[in-house]
């Protein structure tokens, strides 16, 4: 996507995140979720659908797909999409309703709320206990490997290793 700003300013407000799905651009932006053509020079004609009023909240953080479902994180809670319809998921088991942010790890709903992890399992909120002591801002992973940080530490977690409790073991990396 190339956005000519100078041209065309935004409608949209500031873009969080963008997600690439086929042929298509969807847009997390703090004034809504925008869906644009992936291989167009975008300008504010180019969008062909934006969701506002619908969500939980305009304010859209970010926004990831999982099994043909886009799961999108707002400063209000989770909303989803499919098939052209706005779902909701409930905020039940979160202190708050700001999901910063959202990923997938081995086909699991991982989010980060308040700074701590969270997973979504069964429509509901579960902290992610291996990282509860930590404040986090941002969560990766794969396969049995997360990497969690914050502005000033970098936490690998590998589910292959436990101490002998039987949890597992948080590394801290030192970035360079």
């Amino acid at each position: 996507i190339i956005y000519q700003f100078s041209s065309h300013p935004s409608p949209f407000g500031k873009f969080r995140n963008i997600l690439l799905y086929g042929d298509t651009a969807v847009i997390a932006s703090d004034s809504g979720l925008i869906f644009s053509q992936a291989n167009a020079i975008w300008d504010s004609t180019t969008w062909y659908k934006h969701f506002k009023s619908e969500l939980n909240s305009a304010h859209v953080n970010k926004v990831i797909f999982k099994d043909r479902k886009l799961y999108i994180a707002t400063d209000k809670g989770m909303n989803t999409y499919y098939n052209n319809f706005i779902g909701n998921i409930p905020n039940t088991g979160l202190p708050d309703s700001n999901i910063t942010y959202l990923t997938t790890i081995n086909n699991t709903i991982y989010s980060v709320i308040a700074n701590r992890v969270y997973y979504l399992e069964n429509n509901m909120w579960n902290i992610y206990t291996p990282l509860s002591g930590h404040s986090i801002e941002f969560i990766e992973g794969k396969d049995s490997t997360i990497i969690a940080s914050n502005s000033g530490t970098i936490y690998k977690v590998d589910m292959t290793e436990k101490d002998s409790s039987g949890n597992p073991i948080i590394t801290n990396i030192t970035p360079i």
